[in-house]
């Protein structure tokens, strides 16, 4: 009676199996098709803790943005470079993170790719490279410079600096601990720190189900999305991260930030350092913080973090330019800073941001590439080999 049952069992589980993954298949079709989540870009990575995904390629959403993102086979939007430099080019190499990698714009209107184009409008040989890379700090950055950034043979390499870089580069004041870190010696030396990958049976299969099957994300976070609503609490902001966002305006500075500070200018050194042994030129662009460039802005940030008020914190909004400022002029080093041509695009009335997020809409990224225009033009017409410091600091 038992054996008889059995293959009846047998074909009702099938059908439950057939059920669920045909499910599963029409409601990934649906996300896909109506992009109701986006393709994983990042994967976890050996030499930098994360990277983008070589040849991924689909529609990136994100809140009322939207728009179809590539990126290379070697794992950077845009063209794909030689890394043989063409005779008679001048080559930019620009690092960053996700200012530079710039996802929340086509990038026919994003920074590098709009540098280029002024440049080559002025009838210059220019090739732009970038390797911008979301969530990446300083740190991450130096090692992308040694591992690809140079074999570009670049004439010139731009390095984009975020105020929260150093957290980023600091292990004590970052979320991602899985990440490549590097610490000061007591002699002021900078010293790489040992970085081996947290890898498991369970990441590697989630980073596959990521990367392969929307599914697996959309309905997680649209319960992750629900729960918060109900306990009252909006989706993760950047006053949910009060150090990495705002200890850099306080002044005077918390002691861990003045130590990532220093660490972080210990960074930008051999960066330069790197760059100039390989004769190219180094400029260092800092990029403003939305609430630096509006009041209105950085009144609203504050509306949503009583703490800091409430501590007694005294912040400044150019405390960062003041700092960064005082370590361009003590190092001689060439420095681009965009908070002034960015307020008065403001002062006029030019939103600079999208509304819902941070970073730079296609307005900003072509103010900021205009901005660099005007002081490489003429290192570009002369392709003169002198000292950077010959160069003022534009701030």
């Amino acid at each position: 009676m038992g054996e008889a049952r059995r293959p009846r069992w047998l074909i009702r589980a099938l059908v439950v199996v057939v059920a669920i993954v045909g499910t599963a298949g029409v409601c990934e079709m649906l996300i896909r098709l109506f992009h109701l989540e986006e393709p994983r870009f990042i994967q976890r990575d050996p030499v930098y803790g994360t990277s983008h995904i070589p040849g991924q390629a689909g529609y990136w959403k994100k809140g009322p943005i939207g728009h179809y993102v590539e990126i290379n086979e070697r794992g950077f939007r845009g063209p794909v470079r030689p890394y043989v430099k063409p005779p008679g080019t001048y080559r930019i190499v620009v690092v960053g993170d996700s200012y530079i990698e710039a996802f929340n714009t086509p990038y026919e209107q994003s920074f590098s790719h709009l540098l280029e184009e002024r440049l080559r409008a002025e009838g210059h040989s220019v090739e732009v490279v970038n390797l911008g890379i979301s969530n990446f700090g300083t740190a991450q950055e130096l090692l992308l410079l040694g591992r690809e950034g140079l074999s570009y043979h670049p004439d010139l390499v731009v390095l984009a600096f975020a105020h929260n870089d150093p957290a980023a580069n600091h292990p004590r004041l970052h979320w991602d601990t899985d990440r490549p870190y590097y610490r000061l010696a007591p002699d002021g030396r900078l010293e790489r720190l040992p970085y081996q990958p947290k890898t498991n049976t369970r990441g590697v299969v989630r980073d596959f189900m990521r990367r392969n099957f929307r599914i697996y994300t959309f309905f997680p976070r649209r319960i992750r999305e629900m729960v918060r609503r109900v306990k009252g609490k909006t989706a993760r902001k950047l006053s949910d991260h009060p150090f990495e966002y705002f200890q850099w305006y306080a002044s005077p500075s918390h002691p861990l930030a003045r130590e990532a500070w220093d660490l972080t200018f210990a960074i930008i050194k051999e960066f330069r350092r790197m760059t100039e042994a390989s004769g190219a030129r180094f400029v260092l662009m800092d990029v403003p913080f939305r609430g630096q460039v509006t009041r209105r802005s950085w009144d609203e940030l504050l509306a949503r973090f009583q703490e800091l008020r409430q501590a007694g914190e005294r912040l400044e909004r150019q405390r960062p330019q003041q700092l960064l400022g005082a370590f361009c002029e003590r190092e001689g080093m060439q420095c681009l800073f965009l908070l002034p041509p960015f307020r008065e695009a403001a002062a006029r009335g030019a939103i600079l941001y999208d509304e819902k997020d941070f970073h730079w809409n296609a307005k900003g990224n072509r103010l900021a590439a205009e901005a660099m225009v005007e002081l490489l033009r003429p290192l570009v017409q002369s392709s003169s080999k002198t000292s950077p410091s010959s160069f003022p600091t534009r701030r």
